[in-house]
């Protein structure tokens, strides 16, 4: 017995046997020797767990492994592909191209997401200097007052800055119960299944923190400027002053440089995703069903394939170790006439395999039950492994796997080169050959008719063959949907997070316009007794603030092009990033701006100019 397995554990089964029992079965299966299998290094379908003890340094261990099982291998690989043999357990979820232990989360969205939020966050903060600063005005006199009767500056800072803590502690009540309320929405969109969890590991101390060190940033500045006013001098005015417009300006333009970067990174993360999703992989990929038999009707499969073929609407069926877009198996290869091993990529399958995929042949000919040698000296190449792998011509180059169990054989044919794994990985040399005894997988094409039915016919076959085994099968569009998963949920959050940096920047723009119309009203009410139309007020207004938008623009370009770039990287196909991209982020940015400007000076150039004068 042992403890279930947690949710983010990497290790999912449904129980366990002893390696040694694997060896039998390989052995009476697949008639491999038990103990060749079980000291053999030519397979990646296992990983090795090492338990150190604490009082082992885990870097000399590591160079030691690592030089043990990098020599062994040079006998049967290529010295150059030799890679990273350890990590540590901890990093398997977020280390990418770690064969055997898949990683299932992106550490690069993490940060950007992070990074995001300290951006929103940062807008905040900008926005609550900026109106304090601005709307000093109406404390001067206060400040004045308290100075006269004692009040020293540290005492009028502490006073302020506690304000400003006091209302950051406040919105972080309210955060916490509007993450609460909106967590199984969150969930629902992102396909996650996290909890709320403020009471562990120090959470309540970092959240806190966070709280604490916001107040901070947002209020240090309006406080020390407060309370920085002479009695003297703010007692003798009638309207106050308020801080010098150099520094509102700066905070504008670095909150809607903030906002314009994730505009502009929201459109270019939904462009990659619509491109995955619709670029050509090289084969057929709609209307296609795939699913795995049970080990124990997998002799059944074959009765299963002939009574589908006798149906019109069934386009094809085929057998293989896995569905095109999610190919993992690696096999070692011995090629004479470049006088080499290597591990390449192989997708073992039946006859039907090409033909049912459409995989388009460029060179020879398929794998096919008209050549009797086909069933085991027939190999086929893509186009990528006949550039780099093949000297001369590929048709008719011997190649064999390298087991004793496996004759000398030759490549039949070249195929296209098309995605077999996802568009993050470009496309590798790659195998296919027939392999009746490492196929596992049934794959179920259909034509244009009514689908339902189609689906039907195939599970009352199945029926007939397996009764006691439901079919459990999955659309194939849909899981290489599934491979990008990630990217569309990052499209969607970064556009989420994009929309919530517009509204606070914006929020803080109509707060200060209110507050620049405030302290002109008197001047919009001459210019209309001279005759100046509502239009011209309205520019006159939103005409300063729309080029601190502009400028803040034009400063988000660089930095978006130089981020968005590198997270383009971790995509072998990608989308080049195009000057369309920065002007519709533009015509955004200047229509939100301009429409907040343009609503609060509208308000003030339509009241009745007599009616302000008089007042």
């Amino acid at each position: 017995m042992f403890e279930s397995i947690p949710s983010n554990s990497h290790l999912r089964f449904s129980y366990m046997v002893p390696f040694e029992t694997i060896g039998d079965v390989v052995e009476s299966q697949f008639d491999y020797p038990k103990d060749q299998f079980l000291s053999s290094l030519d397979s990646w379908n296992y990983s090795s767990y090492f338990l150190m003890n604490s009082a082992v340094v885990s870097g000399e261990l590591e160079k030691r492994i690592d030089k043990y099982f990098t020599e062994l291998r040079k006998k049967v690989y290529n010295p150059d592909a030799m890679g990273d043999w350890l990590q540590p357990l901890t990093e398997i979820h977020f280390t990418q191209g770690i064969r055997g232990d898949e990683a299932s989360g992106n550490i690069n969205n993490i940060r950007i997401f992070a990074i995001i939020a300290i951006f929103i966050l940062t807008i905040a903060c900008f926005n609550f200097t900026n109106l304090a600063t601005a709307r000093a005005t109406k404390r001067v006199k206060e400040v004045g007052v308290r100075k006269v009767m004692g009040a020293q500056k540290p005492q009028l800072v502490y006073q302020f800055l506690g304000e400003t803590i006091l209302l950051t502690s406040i919105s972080l009540v309210f955060s916490i119960i509007f993450i609460e309320l909106a967590l199984s929405i969150f969930n629902g969109v992102m396909g996650l299944s996290l909890s709320s969890s403020y009471f562990e590991n120090g959470n309540i101390v970092i959240l806190l923190g966070i709280g604490l060190l916001t107040g901070i940033v947002a209020g240090v500045y309006p406080a020390f400027y407060l309370s920085s006013f002479k009695p003297s001098t703010v007692l003798k005015i009638s309207s106050g002053h308020s801080a010098k417009s150099t520094l509102r300006q700066v905070l504008i333009v670095l909150q809607f440089s903030i906002a314009a970067f994730l505009i502009i990174g929201a459109i270019v993360v939904s462009q990659q995703t619509d491109y995955m999703n619709s670029k050509s992989l090289g084969f057929d990929k709609e209307r296609i069903i795939h699913f795995s038999p049970p080990t124990s009707v997998i002799d059944k499969v074959g009765i299963f394939k002939d009574r589908l073929k006798s149906y019109a609407t069934v386009v094809g069926v085929t057998q293989s170790n896995g569905v095109p877009g999610y190919t993992s198996s690696h096999w070692t290869y011995e090629i004479p006439e470049i006088d080499n091993r290597m591990n390449i990529n192989t997708m073992t399958v039946d006859f039907d395999f090409i033909d049912t995929y459409n995989i388009e042949i460029v060179q020879g000919r398929g794998i096919s039950t008209e050549f009797a040698t086909d069933s085991s000296e027939a190999y086929m190449i893509n186009e990528t492994a006949a550039k780099m792998l093949i000297m001369g011509d590929p048709v008719g180059t011997d190649i064999r796997v390298v087991s004793d169990n496996y004759k000398m054989g030759k490549v039949v044919g070249v195929i296209k080169d098309f995605h077999y794994k996802s568009l993050h990985q470009a496309i590798e040399p790659l195998v296919v050959r027939y392999d009746p005894r490492n196929i596992w997988t049934v794959s179920v094409k259909f034509d244009q008719s009514d689908l339902q039915h189609n689906l039907a016919l195939v599970e009352e076959e199945w029926k007939k063959v397996a009764p006691d085994h439901p079919l459990n099968f999955e659309f194939l569009d849909e899981d290489l949907k599934n491979l990008y998963q990630a990217e569309q949920n990052a499209s969607w959050l970064i556009g989420m997070f994009s929309m919530l940096a517009i509204i606070i920047a914006c929020l803080g723009l109509f707060g200060l316009t209110s507050f620049v119309t405030e302290q002109r009203k008197k001047e919009i009410g001459v210019r209309k007794v001279l005759g100046a139309s509502v239009t011209a007020i309205v520019a006159l207004l939103g005409k300063d603030f729309m080029k601190l938008v502009g400028l803040a623009f034009v400063i988000s370009i660089p930095v978006s092009v130089w981020v968005m770039n590198k997270w383009l990287t971790d995509f072998a196909y990608k989308i080049d990033i195009s000057p369309l991209f920065f002007i519709l982020a533009g015509l955004v940015l200047v229509i939100i701006a301009l429409g907040t400007v343009s609503y609060q000076s509208y308000s003030a150039a339509v009241n009745n100019p007599s009616r302000v004068l008089r007042e």
